[in-house]
């Protein structure tokens, strides 16, 4: 199970549960405040100890919340006035129909939280499951129970101030938009016509003189130490034929899939050649990266290069498009993450300039704009120039870290692993969280020991 469902599952039922804390009917009010006393303490205890998916845990609290607004709507149910607010100092006044709107879409998404244990997928509701049925009946009798309160105190008070509610909304939403856009979009200008001229230099560009230039990036970083950034080639065009991203893996006989305690089978993200790590241990090693869905946690293996090495296929479930890479040798970053002078020294345009001059003199040659050139050469992206670290495939030199050291060390020998590669989203059918990116380290004195993390903003 996703932390990023099951968590904000769970702090959606703890917010619900307060909100519903606060209703004059006793009864929910105990029921909400007992859900809000064990959730918290039951799942953190079960992913400490128990060390499983606590998906169960998220899905009991969303059904008890579904069930205690299920009754409050039956509360709702014979009256007549469940709009109006009475004061005893002024004559009743009508309020607006957007919290049992509230509560409606709240109920629906938390009963099919409780059906399904996951984010939903509209494909489920056409399967002929009795999750889907049950997800159908419960789903219309909901509706309809909201849709006989909403008719049953529904005047043109309540309409009215209902829509003028929304108006300001919408007003404030469109004020908001534009103190911030106008600006932006002024403030931008200059940015969007250097990113158009840049998109139209890329263009005249031939082939061949794209080659030379990344040839160029390539065979003066040789010149010395080095490190490798895997980066995407033209569709139709030979990758390297060792990495790849997504397809199927190339294993050693009798390797079997990756799978978790369930039985499940982990998603194949990439596999890279370890060429561009200082150590010569690594240097003749392929390392290949799975994603274990249920735990969200990274699964590596690494093993010799060889002609040995056969395609394993996937077994029946998701799995990623197959991308052809390239790799492209970048100088070293001379700064450890960590240290007070940098985090890794990410690889922009300045810093491929500062270490090969005549790059900036031959993309100058081409443009005006040679940093932005430079992000369209590499990545092949004609959308946009920016490139970061922490969206590439760099394998050697140090990490471009996110949040803190990872602190890996080898549990055979208590020293500390090497940072072997990373790598970001690497295909739009994947993401490891918000921007997020992987980390692999191993150790040089036990290379079947690695250790493997995730990060995110």
């Amino acid at each position: 199970m996703s932390p990023f469902v099951f968590w904000p599952a769970l702090v959606l039922s703890l917010v619900l549960s307060v909100f519903l804390a606060t209703t004059p009917q006793r009864e929910v009010m105990w029921a909400a405040a007992t859900v809000l006393a064990w959730t918290v303490p039951v799942a953190l205890a079960w992913k400490r100890w128990v060390q499983r998916p606590a998906v169960w845990i998220a899905r009991v609290a969303t059904g008890a919340i579904f069930a205690m607004l299920v009754g409050v709507v039956q509360a709702w149910w014979p009256r007549t006035d469940v709009f109006i607010h009475y004061s005893n100092c002024a004559a009743p006044r009508a309020e607006t129909f957007w919290p049992l709107a509230f509560t409606w879409a709240c109920g629906l998404g938390l009963m099919t939280f409780t059906l399904w244990g996951s984010a939903f997928q509209w494909r489920q509701t056409l399967l002929p499951r009795v999750r889907t049925i049950a997800w159908w009946l419960v789903g219309l009798a909901w509706t309809a129970a909201c849709a006989f309160v909403l008719s049953r105190n529904l005047a043109p008070g309540v309409l009215g101030t209902s829509l003028l509610a929304l108006a300001k909304l919408g007003a404030a939403a469109l004020a908001v938009a534009a103190l911030i856009g106008l600006p932006l979009w002024w403030g931008t200008r200059g940015g969007r016509k250097a990113e158009a001229q840049t998109r139209e230099d890329f263009a005249k560009l031939a082939p061949d003189e794209r080659e030379r230039l990344i040839d160029l990036i390539d065979t003066t970083a040789r010149r010395g130490e080095y490190r490798l950034m895997y980066r995407p080639v033209a569709e139709g065009a030979a990758g390297d034929p060792i990495a790849r991203v997504g397809g199927d893996p190339l294993s050693a006989p009798g390797e079997t899939w990756p799978v978790d305690a369930a039985g499940h089978p982990a998603l194949f993200l990439l596999q890279v050649p370890l060429e561009g790590t200082a150590h010569p241990v690594w240097r003749d090693r392929v390392l290949s990266v799975y994603l274990d869905e249920h735990e969200h946690a990274l699964v590596v293996r690494c093993h010799a290069r060889s002609d040995e090495l056969q395609p394993m296929p996937a077994p029946p479930g998701p799995k990623l498009a197959p991308c052809a890479v390239m790799p492209l040798a970048i100088p070293p970053n001379e700064v450890p993450a960590g240290d007070d002078e940098g985090d890794g020294e990410w690889p922009d345009a300045d810093w491929f300039f500062e270490r090969m001059p005549e790059l900036k003199a031959a993309l100058g040659s081409a443009t005006a704009h040679p940093d932005r050139l430079l992000g369209m050469l590499i990545t092949g992206d004609t959308r946009g120039h920016a490139y970061i670290a922490s969206d590439l495939i760099i394998v050697g030199g140090y990490p471009a870290l996110i949040q803190g050291v990872h602190g890996a060390t080898c549990p055979d020998c208590g020293q500390p692993m090497r940072f072997l590669m990373q790598f970001g989203d690497v295909t739009e059918d994947f993401a490891l969280g918000d921007a997020g990116a992987g980390y692999v380290y191993g150790c040089d004195a036990h290379p079947q020991r690695l250790e493997a993390f995730s990060d995110c903003y």
